[in-house]
């Protein structure tokens, strides 16, 4: 498809108006294009000092062909043949398009300037006077019709080259070689690295770039990998250094000033020096003198802390131990001061003694005596566990347990309620029993009961307690059964388990 290309020359309506002095002209405004285009050709009216009819003649050069006509914006009324004619009612005075031609310029229009004008034939204004125009033509000028870019290489796909050869020249080979356009943008991938101008590639430092060309005319690319290697033209030396226990050293080596590569010797880190000083104990390593730091093992045979601790015999509260020398640092034991021969924590120590009673033992107490009784292990109070009566486990309800070693009470109103004889108490600990023997002493009413006076003790006597409890005016004899001071119905419960005791 060919493509329209209007370009105004170098005149331009400035110069054209300075020029004509004022003078009423008819102006052909001058073009640029190329075989195949279509060219329009503006003609304007400039200076118009007022006209109802005008006649020009059309002269152009016959290599553009017979161009199509569109009237302007200045007069209406046109008619064509040899010559362009407008007419008006009136006097016209405006300025403007007088008139548009368009030419199709054939594709065997050789490259040249073609005139595009007029023959001022007359003009006249309503008084019929007559009007003079200068006419100024138009240039049409065909260029050659441009070659476009198809296809672009480089001369090197690649490249290796060093930073002392300081440039390198890429040559781009346009495709067709007759090519129009051959203007070209360059750009490289690490401007840092190396620089591109014109084809020119400026060698900045080692590294690998892309150099690449692009073609205005289609934007067709080609690159160029160009790997640059330093020329170590330069150096700085590193002299060796000795490692210490917190800093690694490093053998002698030199360093290329441009690159920053080690470009002989090595900086390679040396190991680490050991470290130095310091003893290592039985429950910890040895520090360093010179960084602080802990290194190597502990030395298990190295005990610094050594505490003797003498025979201490055991008591039922507390177990005893035998001579024996602890270490403060690791915990362990020995048996002789030079700690070569150690001994287990368990084997130190003496088995507590079997708890015994030391208050309580021997007590006794009336049949139903509303009083506590007391009792003391010399065991120890956290290895209590519990207490037994006769062998059974007692309700933790019965009685209470306070420090003092172990004191156990036995609840006044349990002890009422225990019948005539002998009990054997049992405190409990972790090591062992304490017992003690108590006894509950008969009393009157166990005996006899009689609480009618009639000589027995029977259901009549519980039936008699009964009348005295719930207010009815009887004789009764030692009517208060289990001795708490008060006649109520525990002494009716208490009766009945006398009664029952004796059948």
């Amino acid at each position: 498809m060919l493509c329209l290309i209007l370009m105004v020359m170098s005149v331009n309506w400035t110069t054209v108006f300075s020029s004509a002095s004022e003078v009423p002209s008819v102006i052909c405004e001058s073009r640029e294009c190329v075989p195949g285009d279509t060219v329009t050709v503006d003609v304007n009216l400039i200076n118009n000092p007022g006209i109802m009819y005008l006649e020009i003649t059309p002269v152009y050069s016959s290599e553009l062909g017979a161009p199509t006509v569109r009237n302007g914006s200045v007069i209406s009324d046109l008619t064509m043949g040899k010559q362009y004619i407008w007419t008006a009612d009136n006097d016209i005075n405006a300025n403007g398009t007088l008139v548009t031609l368009t030419f199709t310029v054939d594709e065997s229009v050789a490259p040249g300037d073609y005139s595009v004008g007029f023959i001022f034939r007359s003009a006249y204004n309503y008084n019929e006077a007559s009007v003079s125009f200068t006419v100024i033509p138009a240039i049409v000028s065909v260029k050659e019709k441009p070659v476009p870019v198809t296809g672009l290489e480089l001369d090197k796909k690649a490249a290796r080259v060093e930073t002392g050869d300081e440039t390198l020249t890429l040559i781009p080979i346009f495709y067709p070689d007759a090519a129009t356009d051959k203007n070209l943008r360059w750009s490289s991938s690490d401007d840092s690295v190396a620089a591109v101008s014109g084809g020119v590639v400026r060698l900045l430092k080692k590294g690998v770039v892309t150099i690449t060309a692009e073609t205005e005319d289609g934007g067709y690319t080609a690159s160029c990998i160009v790997t640059i290697s330093c020329s170590h033209r330069m150096g700085t030396d590193y002299p060796s250094e000795a490692s210490t226990c917190t800093k690694h050293g490093h053998a002698a080596y030199t360093v290329c000033g441009e690159c920053g590569e080690v470009i002989d010797g090595s900086d390679a880190e040396l190991p680490l020096a050991e470290h130095t000083g310091g003893e290592a104990a039985c429950n910890k390593r040895a520090v360093c003198a010179a960084c602080g730091a802990e290194y190597g093992d502990i030395d298990s045979k190295n005990h610094k802390n050594i505490e003797f601790r003498g025979e201490k015999p055991a008591t039922a509260a507390e177990a005893g131990n035998i001579n024996y020398y602890f270490c403060k640092d690791c915990g362990k034991c020995f048996s002789e001061e030079n700690c070569t021969e150690e001994i287990s924590k368990e084997s130190t120590l003496i088995d507590k003694l079997a708890p015994e009673i030391i208050e309580g033992v021997g007590l006794k107490v009336g049949e139903g005596s509303a009083a506590e009784l007391s009792f003391k292990s010399n065991a120890a109070f956290d290895d209590f566990i519990r207490v037994e009566l006769n062998g059974k486990t007692l309700d933790e309800n019965s009685y209470t347990v306070h420090e003092g070693s172990i004191v156990v009470k036995l609840n006044s109103e349990y002890v009422a309620s225990l019948l005539a004889g002998e009990y054997t108490l049992g405190i409990i600990s972790v090591s062992g029993t304490a017992s003690a023997v108590f006894t509950v002493t008969p009393n009157k009413l166990s005996i006899i009961g009689d609480v009618n006076g009639d000589g027995r003790m029977d259901t009549k006597d519980i039936v008699r307690l009964m009348k005295k409890i719930s207010g009815q005016d009887v004789t009764v004899t030692d009517a208060d059964i289990n001795g708490d001071g008060r006649v109520d119905a525990k002494d009716i419960v208490r009766l009945m388990k006398m009664i029952a005791a004796a059948d």
